[in-house]
């Protein structure tokens, strides 16, 4: 809950069970009764200000609660509410997000204890699992966010979406790379290309901080559209991302058995 880009925090539909903590990261004032919150804080990311000098989205530089937000959702592990509470495993929920099942807790927690990681759902079919398709649709519908240099009222650097996809190539990245060994079973038209809405990370297992920092270094270097450099940290640290819906998880992005989707300001 940064800026405007949400205007309320959104309670669940029914009571959850188990009972988890549930915390809002904000710059206002707004509470909710089943969200403890956490007011930004931006000491947080005061040594990536020397360690990413120069970089397009340095956060001591772009000061937009877009990146602000960005932090949040891909250093997690480093925040001291967090560790306090005990946080081990990481659900990561856009403002947008209004959970619905009582027991997603649980049953997010049955797939962790089986080993399932960077749980996310896929995006729509008509990105075909491909960035470049996401890149395109990045520039034509939401231009305003990336390449305007100000957006919400608050400047920001204009986003470099193109050369990050060219740099990628450059990097010897390819489209669908998973189609193939050492993956084992093929993978339907949608994967490769997810929603970031929500996705839970288990911080026990030490691929998950490299994944971390490599999606927040993507960020800060290229662009705050952080769904192009999701796929993009997977193939470079070989990881298998466990895309939803799957057997036991059925919907789309937009409503699920575990939340619905709300239209970003919907209040």
């Amino acid at each position: 809950m940064l800026g405007d880009y949400e205007k309320t925090m959104k309670e669940p539909i029914s009571p959850l069970k188990p009972e988890r903590p549930m915390f809002m990261v904000t710059d206002s004032n707004e509470t909710g009764l089943s969200w403890t919150s956490i007011q930004i804080n931006e000491t947080w990311w005061r040594d990536d200000c020397d360690r990413f000098r120069g970089s397009l989205n340095n956060p001591c530089n772009n000061t937009h609660p877009y990146l602000k937000a960005k932090f949040v959702k891909a250093q997690p592990y480093r925040l001291r509410r967090l560790q306090e509470a005990g946080c081990n495993v990481i659900m990561w929920l856009d403002g947008t997000i209004r959970l619905q099942k009582a027991t997603i807790f649980e049953e997010v927690e049955n797939r962790v204890r089986r080993g399932e990681n960077f749980i996310v759902f896929k995006h729509s079919r008509q990105r075909d699992g491909l960035i470049i398709k996401e890149v395109n649709k990045s520039i034509e519908v939401a231009h305003d966010k990336y390449l305007n240099g100000s957006w919400l009222g608050k400047s920001q650097p204009i986003q470099n979406l193109e050369g990050q996809y060219e740099h990628y190539l450059k990097e010897g990245f390819k489209e669908r790379w998973f189609d193939g060994p050492p993956y084992s079973h093929k993978r339907d038209r949608s994967y490769g290309m997810y929603v970031t809405c929500m996705v839970v990370f288990d911080l026990r297992q030490p691929i998950t901080q490299r994944f971390l920092d490599c999606w927040w270094e993507e960020i800060v270097r290229w662009s705050t559209q952080d769904q192009v450099s999701f796929p993009y940290c997977a193939w470079k640290l070989g990881i298998d991302i466990h895309a939803l819906p799957d057997h036991e998880t059925s919907g789309s992005i937009n409503k699920n058995d575990w939340f619905k989707k709300e239209k970003h300001g919907h209040t």
